[in-house]
């Protein structure tokens, strides 16, 4: 008779705005458990940001870093709604539609989700009873104004024999001064922590006095071959071979459109990622994203997973420093540091060898922190 596969839960940020490096990030994670032999769901869960992780004795009191990234999260919605407007009348609306309707696509057929959906409040009681094992990560799932004031991330509702965190995020520099003790607390009794950046694992021992292991994204726990056969051509753009794939969450930088300008004299064509008022922009879903990676000539980007994927692919890439904040760049740095990158890498000989090395490394910790 054959032993019952371990069944883990997946805590992940999973109620996002369509970031391809958040949800292809979940699938990696799903898709490697499975190749370990466990069963894995991910858990359905909808953030609520009242009255979370507030430092202790000022329950009325809004820390002035949170209350600056509300507003900045209100003036990104505003945005958001006028560049919605701005599609239609560029008569772009079907794209940002497609996008949408692929992004539902593969969250309904390429994530396995828990039947039960939570929230802040929710009882979580029943996830101790469902799994034999909790993995947090990755993502940001511990940035202080964003995922990580949910305390489902810190899974104090299982046994801690039952808390793993693989390749965490805080996503900044610091922790606020008044949310430390909390993250103190939460950190202390979680046996088995590993982060994806350098600083991270900085943060958790200055907290903990203990350094986590450092760990890759999940996206490079898959080889190139596994994701190029899930990706698919999109048609709501033109493919103009060769072709640089210009992909910025923020503004496009100065050097950035310097770089493209230069790719152009050299005879490529451009496709632009999400940006509505682009000549040639693609709205993309998570396949259709892998597949403009995956045949581009080139990638000019200020985005950590656009980065991955260059790298994942082997396509030559220049990373242009965001103008969201510096933590952006820490993010890359790290990676770099890892790999052997740098911000213009057209050469991937040694890279695919450290890929390598810390994907076993990966892979090895999994064996090791997993039921």
């Amino acid at each position: 008779m054959c032993a019952m596969k371990k069944r883990i839960g997946i805590l992940t940020i999973s109620h996002s705005l369509m970031n391809y490096g958040n949800r292809l990030q979940n699938y990696a994670l799903q898709k490697t458990l499975a190749k370990l032999g466990y069963d894995s769901e991910t858990v359905a869960y909808t953030p609520s940001y009242e009255g979370v992780l507030r430092p202790a004795g000022t329950v009325k009191k809004r820390s002035a870093f949170v209350r600056k990234f509300r507003a900045a999260a209100k003036r990104a919605i505003i945005s958001a709604m006028a560049a919605y407007r701005a599609v239609v009348s560029f008569g772009k609306a079907s794209t940002l539609e497609a996008k949408t309707a692929g992004f539902n696509e593969f969250i309904r057929t390429k994530i396995c989700w828990t039947d039960e959906k939570y929230t802040l409040g929710s009882d979580f009681s029943a996830l101790d009873r469902k799994f034999d094992c909790l993995i947090a990560g990755s993502d940001q799932i511990w940035n202080p104004f964003w995922e990580g004031t949910q305390p489902v991330y810190f899974m104090e509702y299982v046994p801690p024999e039952k808390r793993t965190v693989y390749a965490a995020s805080f996503g900044v520099q610091e922790i606020p001064e008044e949310m430390k003790e909390q993250f103190r607390k939460y950190l202390t009794q979680i046996p088995r922590i590993s982060c994806r950046e350098d600083r991270g694992c900085e943060i958790v021992e200055e907290l903990t006095g203990k350094r986590p292991e450092q760990v890759i994204d999940p996206t490079f726990l898959l080889n190139r071959e596994e994701w190029a056969e899930i990706e698919q051509r999109p048609s709501g753009v033109r493919i103009r071979e060769p072709y640089v794939l210009v992909y910025f969450l923020g503004r496009i930088t100065a050097e950035a459109r310097h770089r493209i300008k230069a790719l152009k004299r050299s005879g490529m064509s451009v496709i632009y990622l999400d940006k509505v008022l682009q000549v040639n922009t693609c709205f993309a879903s998570p396949q259709e994203f892998l597949y403009l990676v995956n045949h581009a000539a080139a990638i000019v980007t200020d985005s950590f997973h656009g980065t991955a994927f260059a790298v994942i692919f082997n396509r030559p890439f220049t990373y242009c420093v965001s103008q969201r904040g510096a933590y952006m760049g820490s993010r890359l740095s790290s990676l770099f540091k890892m790999l052997g990158c740098s911000e213009n890498t057209t050469d991937f000989t040694e890279i695919n060898k450290a890929v390598l090395r810390e994907q076993h490394k990966a892979l090895e910790y999994l064996k090791a922190v997993l039921p």
